[in-house]
């Protein structure tokens, strides 16, 4: 019976420490806090020199992945890096970029890491400070001659008079031993005449093993009154080199052009034609070949070569256009323009003159093509006299303007615009000085070419045209209002002007027709469009800004020569200006810079985005910006961190009540165990005590 009751006891005495322990594992564990050890390769810095700190992040909490790690430097270390690590069981191991942050040489040198919304602090040791020199003085490696020059075989840069342009300019670092300049800040000192497009004339270059050729992109403007020549430019570059900071020169030359010069030199000329055959016989078709040349000295856009003094009793154009474009000239080429022709069948014998322009604008060239054509002998007089010569109505001037409501709102135009109404004023004339002509029916048609049949389209009238009567070398006038199909490519398209008219000739009364064309240069509407600018803040003193820009060309038309430069106040930036080039419609991107600022406060600034349209004329659109920049103020502790080794997080373990509460439950299972095996004694010696007593009797 006692062994039964001592089992007993145990037995409640072991479901009471279960009981305990289920209670504990109920109880809730804060997880370890995230920490950080910190290590620096190589294992001693100089401000100045490059380095690379070694992480390994603990923290419990954090889920098992992929997390970013931004590490800020704070007191001696300067800069941000943000880095992805991946944690497996609550620890990661990582290492900050080279050259993302930088040692000042002086005052305390920790960091502030964040992840996942938890914070930590580790100390750096490791780091020398610029006041604790070596015990024996170090004679730093300087570099012999320049360390960054222009790169073989680059083009001398040009600038015109009164243009604004961005110059580039190849830069390599040509150090020997696989040295190389890395960050480098470089100032260009301008001539008299040419200056600065931009808020700063310091850049930032990067000049390392993988990318030692740099390309230094300055945007200038010149002076209407530059004169022409050759002129330095200055570049001041200065980079650390084995901790000690070098600074050199180096002269870029740049020409100039000056104005007279650039007008002097600007044209174009018809070098050279010929012909598919050396006779042309009359009723035969042949193909003739001009060779159009920019004499310029720069390039020229949407060159316009016209062919005229063709008539349909003449030489015609076989199944093309009068007029066509040659996209682009550069400055000194050359390019071929072809037109197939058909000589009428009437012609007679002799040399047929046609007259060539090719024009850009305001410049221009011309010249005269001479035609041999084998036809029938001209006619000779008859006895009573030569017959009485037929009147010629030509177009002796034309003109367009566009329409709003019926209403005249440009006037003078040198194009019309796709998907809009303009009204051609035609300015015809007889040239004959006796014959009068009559019945005269004029029709105005649009030119079919090949990649459309025809772009105009009467608005709310005919296309024909009754006069009655035109006296000899008269002129009459019609206008006519014309829509433009809304999708026609950016080009110049022909109208055709067919003209019938009766006139008394030698008593006898004829009917004529003639017919010329004219060319109408299109556009489409610019839709370059720019949305607002994109930038996170406020940010604190020592992070950068990373503003961005969208665009986006919703236009029909191409366009041309796209930059992009940001200007302002408070902040600095290697990359202030961006050549983009040309955007195609329907193509758009987006550009981002990366901005410094120079003191806590407020960073103003905008994107200027400067492009040309298909008509050539310069635009720019702005976008403000405005960040504000905060004081940094983390609270660094006053007394150093041990550097031995990491700063422990304080272990978080049970608290008190769950302490109290587990001494009570095992004293309770003591007292309980005492108190059984005292009874279980008393039980024994009270029975001794009776087996003796019967042994006595």
């Amino acid at each position: 019976m006692n062994r039964t009751f001592a089992k007993r006891a145990v037995g409640l005495a072991a479901a009471f420490g279960m009981m305990i322990a289920f209670l504990l594992t109920a109880l809730p564990v804060r997880a370890a806090g995230l920490s950080a050890s910190a290590s620096l390769v190589p294992d001693s810095v100089s401000a100045g020199e490059r380095f690379v700190i070694a992480l390994t992040l603990t923290g419990a909490s954090v889920e098992n992945g992929d997390h970013d790690v931004t590490v800020s430097g704070v007191g001696g270390l300067a800069g941000t890096d943000t880095i992805s690590a991946s944690f497996t069981d609550g620890r990661a191991s990582l290492s900050t970029a080279s050259g993302t942050l930088s040692y000042t040489g002086s005052g305390a040198t920790s960091l502030y890491i964040e992840v996942g919304g938890q914070t930590t602090s580790a100390r750096v040791s490791g780091f020398i400070p610029t006041d604790d020199e070596p015990e024996e003085p170090v004679t730093p490696t300087t570099p012999t001659g320049n360390l960054i020059g222009v790169k073989e075989g680059t083009a001398l840069p040009e600038i015109r008079a009164g243009e604004t342009k961005t110059i580039s300019i190849p830069l390599t670092s040509t150090g020997a031993s696989s040295r190389y300049a890395g960050k480098t800040q470089i100032t260009a000192s301008l001539p008299d005449g040419i200056y600065f497009n931009t808020a700063t004339s310091m850049q930032e270059l990067n000049f390392t093993r993988t990318t030692k050729d740099q390309v230094l992109k300055l945007a200038l403007s010149a002076d209407t009154g530059a004169r022409s020549g050759v002129y330095p430019i200055t570049l001041t570059s200065v980079y650390k080199y084995d901790g000690q900071q070098v600074q050199e020169s180096l002269q870029v030359n740049l020409k100039v052009v000056g104005k007279a010069e650039t007008e002097e030199n600007s044209g174009l000329s018809i070098e050279n034609y010929s012909l598919d055959k050396n006779t042309i016989k009359a009723g035969t078709g042949f193909r003739l070949t001009l060779t159009v040349k920019n004499t310029g000295s720069t390039a020229c856009q949407n060159v316009r070569v016209l062919l005229d003094g063709l008539s349909t009793d003449g030489i015609t154009v076989n199944g093309g256009m009068d007029t066509q474009t040659i996209n682009s000239l550069a400055a000194g080429a050359s390019a071929n323009v072809s037109y197939n022709l058909l000589t009428a069948a009437s012609m007679t014998s002799g040399n047929q003159i046609l007259n060539v322009t090719a024009s850009c604008g305001e410049v221009s060239g011309s010249a005269r093509v001479f035609v041999p054509v084998e036809g029938k002998p001209a006619e000779s007089a008859e006895e009573d006299g030569p017959k009485a010569s037929k009147p010629r109505v030509v177009i002796d001037s034309y003109s367009f303007a566009g329409l709003t409501d019926g209403e005249i709102t440009e006037e003078g135009g040198s194009s019309v615009e796709g998907g809009k109404t303009f009204r051609l004023t035609l300015n015809m004339k007889n040239t004959s000085a006796v014959s009068s002509i009559e019945n005269v029916k004029m029709t105005i048609s649009s030119a079919a070419d090949d990649a459309t049949g025809g772009v105009f389209t009467p608005a709310n009238s005919s296309n024909t045209f009754f006069i009655p009567s035109v006296g000899s070398g008269q002129i009459f006038t019609e206008t006519i209002d014309l829509l433009v199909k809304a999708d026609a490519p950016p080009k110049s398209y022909g109208l055709d002007v067919s003209v019938s008219y009766e006139a008394v000739l030698d008593n006898e009364r004829v009917t004529i027709d003639d017919s010329e064309t004219i060319t109408i240069p299109v556009t489409q509407p610019d839709r370059f469009e720019v949305e607002e600018v994109s930038v996170w803040g406020p940010v604190m003193f020592g992070d950068s800004l990373q503003p961005s820009i969208s665009y986006v060309n919703k236009g029909k038309s191409s366009i041309y020569n796209l930059s992009i430069r940001v200007e302002g106040t408070n902040f600095t930036t290697g990359e202030a200006t961006s050549y983009v080039g040309n955007v195609e419609s329907g193509t758009g991107d987006y550009y981002e810079v990366t901005l410094n600022p120079e003191a806590p406060g407020t960073v103003e600034g905008k994107f200027i985005l400067s492009y040309e349209d298909a008509a050539g004329n310069l635009k720019e659109v702005e976008r403000p910006f405005t960040v504000e920049v905060e004081e940094m103020n983390w609270d660094v502790p006053d007394e150093p961190i041990d550097p031995v080794g990491p700063v422990e997080p304080e272990q978080q373990g049970l608290p008190l009540w769950g302490w109290i509460l587990i001494g009570a439950g095992a004293l309770l299972v003591v007292v309980g165990t005492v108190v059984i095996i005292i009874k279980v004694r008393k039980k024994k010696a009270a029975k001794k005590l009776e087996e003796e007593d019967d042994y006595d009797d």
